[in-house]
């Protein structure tokens, strides 16, 4: 007996909302063991999941404005430990709207930090994620979606 479309779903946004931040990627493989679906209507739902989440490597997506409330909002250790194994891109966007002293402490932060559980690293990355969450939800940053429409 297959799952049904609905029940994928379900099991794809609740893991993706378990898992913030694991990185999915349109071109990994999709494997749902027992379904009858077309792969293409369950990658089809992957993708629309996928749109929706926010991970650490999308804060460079985010407006400088609200890059620099995030970082006022999240505790200098945690960001380093959730910088840990992230690319120069994320790293450098973030450090580029800190002051200067502020980009000095992170930056020993994440020297004097060396290897780290991968855990540990997931939780400070859930943490920063839940803080933009927060804003998100109290109206402080708007997160960009991909779907609105503009006039001029």
């Amino acid at each position: 007996e297959g799952l049904a479309l609905q029940d994928i779903g379900e099991r794809l946004l609740q893991y993706a909302l378990e898992h913030p931040e694991r990185h999915c990627r349109a071109e990994d493989p999709l494997v749902v063991e027992g379904s009858d679906q077309s792969l293409e209507a369950v990658t089809d739902l992957a993708q629309d999941i996928r749109q929706r989440l926010f991970t650490i490597e999308d804060l460079v997506k985010l407006e400088d404005k609200a890059l620099q409330l995030l970082l006022r909002q999240v505790d200098t250790k945690e960001l380093a430990l959730a910088l840990k194994g992230t690319t120069e891109a994320v790293k450098e966007r973030l450090l580029s709207n800190l002051s200067e002293r502020a980009q000095e402490n992170l930056r020993e932060e994440m020297e004097l930090l060396g290897p780290q559980r991968l855990r540990d690293v997931e939780k400070a990355r859930k943490e920063v994620v839940r803080a933009v969450r927060q804003l998100e939800q109290e109206g402080s940053i708007v997160l960009s979606r991909g779907t609105d429409d503009y006039v001029d």
